[in-house]
C-alpha cells in the first residue's frame, strides 16, 4: 500500500505554469491546429488538437484513432537522418478529422508543440527545428523542448518529473531553479530504465549460459525474442550497435511478466530498477526546500500496465524514510499513457 506521505491522482490538478522563454503569447501566433508530439527512445506519439483544444480523429493506413504512434525520436540515438525519417513516416498518408482532410493541406496552419528526448542539447534542438522547417513547418510556429522540460510546464512552481522509458531522468523545479539527477544516456546513466532492465536481463541470461549464474526463465525468452540459438550470439550485434537501445528496452515487459510469475532473477532486476529510480527522486528531493506536498509527474513506458512498479519506487528505502523524517509528502500523477504535449497545449490555451 502507498504510505501516508504519498498520494496518487489520476488527472492533473496543478495550475498552469508557462515559461515565457518556451511558450510564446499565442494571441500573437496564427494557427488553426496544434500538432502535439511526445518523443522518446522507444516510440513517438502524435495527437492533433483544434483551436479550442479538442483532439481530432486521425486516420493512417486504415486505422482510426485520436493518437498515432511512430518510431523512436531521440536524436541522440537515431541521428538527424533518422529524425527526419521518423517525421516522414509519422505524417505520411495521415488524414485529420471526420472529413479525413489530408494533413499536408493543413500543415501550413499548424502550431507544433513537441517534447522530444534529446532536445535538451541546444545543438540537437537547432537540428530538429531545421528538419521541421525542411518538412514544411513554419519556424515561428515551433515550440520544441526535451520531453522532461516540456513536462515541467505542467508543474506549478515546485515539482518533479520522473521519466522511466527507454531512458530515465528525474528533473525538479523550485523557484525557477532546475534540479537534475540522471538522464546521461545508456552509457553514462539511465539507471532503472527499460534499457537498463533489458541489459541486466541479457547479462543474467549470459551468466546462466556460461555456467556461473542462477537459472532464469529469461534465457529462453531472450532467445525467442531475438531468434537466436544462444544468448551469446547477441554479443557482437550489441557491441556493433546493430541492436538499438529501443530493442533492448523492449525486453522489459518480459522481465516484469517473469517477475510476477515468480522468477527470482527477474524479481531482483525489477527491485533494483525501482531502487535506482527511487534514488534519482531522492537526490532531487534532498536539494529542494519545499515542505508542502510536492507533485511528481510520472512519464514513460515502465509505468504503463505496472502500477505496482511506481508503488515500489516510492516505498523504497531510503526515499520512504526521508519523506517520513522530513515530514514531506508527494502526490503522484501518472501521465505515462497520455500525450504530455497535448496536456501542455490544453493548459496553454486556457491561460491565453
Amino acid at each position: 500500500m502507498i504510505g501516508k506521505s504519498i498520494f496518487f491522482i489520476s488527472l492533473l490538478i496543478f495550475s498552469t505554469r508557462v515559461h515565457a522563454q518556451l511558450i510564446p503569447d499565442l494571441s500573437l501566433v496564427s494557427f488553426h491546429y496544434i500538432v502535439c508530439l511526445d518523443g522518446g527512445g522507444s516510440k513517438t506519439s502524435l495527437q492533433i488538437l483544434d483551436r479550442s483544444g479538442e483532439p481530432l480523429e486521425l486516420e493512417q493506413e486504415g486505422v482510426t484513432s485520436q493518437i498515432v504512434f511512430g518510431s523512436p525520436s531521440n536524436i541522440n540515438t537515431i541521428g538527424a537522418e533518422g529524425f527526419a525519417q521518423m517525421l516522414d513516416s509519422l505524417f505520411q498518408a495521415l488524414t485529420v478529422g471526420e472529413q479525413k482532410i489530408p494533413f499536408s493541406s493543413l500543415q501550413a496552419n499548424c502550431l507544433v508543440i513537441g517534447g522530444i528526448a534529446g532536445l535538451a542539447s541546444p545543438t540537437n534542438l537547432e537540428k530538429a527545428k531545421m528538419i521541421f522547417q525542411d518538412k514544411g513547418f513554419q519556424m515561428e510556429r515551433l515550440i520544441l523542448a526535451s520531453d522532461v522540460h516540456l513536462a515541467l510546464e505542467l508543474v506549478d512552481g515546485v515539482g518533479i518529473v520522473l521519466i522511466a522509458g527507454t531512458g530515465s531522468i528525474a528533473l525538479g523545479v523550485e523557484e525557477e531553479n532546475e534540479i537534475r539527477a540522471g538522464g546521461f544516456g545508456r552509457l553514462l546513466g539511465d539507471e532503472g530504465s527499460g534499457y537498463a532492465i533489458g541489459i541486466r536481463a541479457i547479462k543474467s541470461a549470459l551468466e546462466e549460459e556460461f555456467g556461473y549464474g542462477k537459472s532464469t526463465c529469461l534465457s529462453e525468452k531472450i532467445k525467442n525474442f531475438y531468434h537466436v540459438e544462444k544468448v551469446r550470439d547477441l554479443i557482437p550485434s550489441i557491441y556493433a550497435g546493430k541492436i538499438p537501445p529501443s530493442e533492448i528496452a523492449r525486453l522489459a515487459p518480459d522481465v516484469f511478466a517473469s517477475a510476477e510469475a515468480g522468477d527470482p532473477i527477474s524479481r531482483t532486476i525489477i527491485i533494483e530498477a525501482a531502487q535506482d529510480l527511487s534514488n534519482l527522486v531522492l537526490h532531487v528531493l534532498k536539494r529542494m526546500h519545499a515542505s508542502d506536498c510536492i507533485p511528481v509527474v510520472l512519464i514513460g513506458g515502465l509505468f504503463q500496465g505496472y502500477p505496482v512498479f511506481a508503488e515500489r519506487i516510492f516505498q523504497s528505502e531510503p526515499l520512504y524514510t526521508f519523506l517520513e523524517q522530513e515530514r514531506k509528502s508527494i502526490v503522484l500523477c501518472d501521465l505515462s499513457a497520455k500525450n504530455v504535449a497535448s496536456h501542455v497545449a490544453q493548459k496553454i490555451l486556457k491561460s491565453n
